[in-house]
This record gives structure tokens, C-alpha cells and sequence, in this order.
């Protein structure tokens, strides 16, 4: 607890504090149909909107690109975005992604890509360490009971810390009702 007894500078030890955090905003999206044919405009616009809102990373959901994979998206304002993704092998449905700031203050490791609709990954941001699991779960009407209590099953795998003193960081679209 600080306590003012008039001798010291109160800006000054608000200086202080103010230095020793590290602002850092995110986001999740689903964005409800991101086919590859329209991947140029759709991607391209979010990431702009990712870098207006000054998010480090943004999570997005039902990107139904095939396969998974990674690529750079560069802004006209200079700004760019590693946009990492995990989808089916056939179809094109579900699929999640993450898009993540290109800055010297967020390093990431290589992602775990559990099946088209998990992805996890681990990111440091200015020295704080996270576990992020991007997902799309299961809706009701679309698939059965079990395949619905294996993905909550694979998420509880996920969501083990990789490091010491790392959160866990769960986001996305959460459709479903489950036994588990």
C-alpha cells in the first residue's frame, strides 16, 4: 500500500506503475464463412480491424480453410499478421484460426493443432506467458452425444500449461450442451 505523507511526488510513483504493465488486448470472431475463394478480401479486412482495435492476437472461428497451415497478411498501414490455421482434410467446414500481431514484444511457439476444430499455442507477450485454445465445439443439432464428449475430452487435454508460470487462455464458439 502507498501512502502520500507529503514529502514525496504522487506523479512520480504513478509514472512508476504505469511502466511496469504491459497493455495487451485480444479478441475472438466468428466469422461464419471464410472459404478460401473470398480469403484475400475476408482475411484482410479482419486483420485491418485487428490492427484498429490495436489487438495482439485475435481468435477466429469457422474459417473452413483446408488442411492446416500459416501465412503473413500485410496491412497498407504497414501492420502485419501471422494468420495460423486448422481445418478439415475434405470438407470445408468448422476450422479455427489465429491471427497473431508481428511485433518484437510476441513470440509464439509452433501450434498444436489437435483436429480442425482446436488449435492451441503458446505465446509470450512481453515476457507474460499464455496457453491460448482457439475452438469451435460441436452445436447440438450437428453431431452426436459421443463425438461431443470427445472434443471436451481433447479440450481438457489442451488446456495443460506448458510453462511454469503460464495462463490458460480458453476462447471461442461454444455451441454445445455436454454430459462431460
Amino acid at each position: 500500500t502507498y501512502t502520500d505523507n507529503g514529502n514525496s511526488n504522487n506523479n512520480n510513483f504513478d509514472n512508476q506503475k504505469n511502466t511496469m504493465y504491459y497493455p495487451w488486448k485480444f479478441g475472438t470472431l466468428n466469422i461464419r464463412s471464410g472459404k478460401e475463394k473470398d480469403e484475400g478480401f475476408k482475411l484482410y479486412s479482419i486483420a485491418k480491424e485487428a490492427a484498429n482495435a490495436n489487438l495482439s492476437f485475435c481468435c477466429i472461428q469457422e474459417v473452413k480453410y483446408l488442411n492446416s497451415g500459416s501465412k503473413v497478411i500485410t496491412l497498407d498501414t504497414g501492420d502485419s499478421y501471422v494468420f495460423i490455421w486448422s481445418g478439415q482434410k475434405k470438407r470445408r467446414n468448422a476450422g479455427v484460426g489465429i491471427l497473431i500481431k508481428q511485433c518484437k514484444d510476441i513470440k509464439y511457439d509452433d501450434p498444436d493443432v489437435l483436429d480442425a476444430r482446436m488449435i492451441a499455442l503458446n505465446l509470450e507477450i512481453k515476457g507474460f506467458n499464455i496457453r491460448l485454445v482457439n475452438v469451435y465445439a460441436h452445436t447440438d443439432c450437428d453431431e452426436n452425444d459421443s463425438q461431443k464428449d470427445a472434443f471436451y475430452r481433447s479440450l481438457k487435454k489442451a488446456c495443460i500449461k506448458q510453462h511454469k508460470h503460464q495462463k490458460i487462455l480458453i476462447c471461442g464458439d461454444f455451441n454445445a450442451t455436454t454430459s462431460v
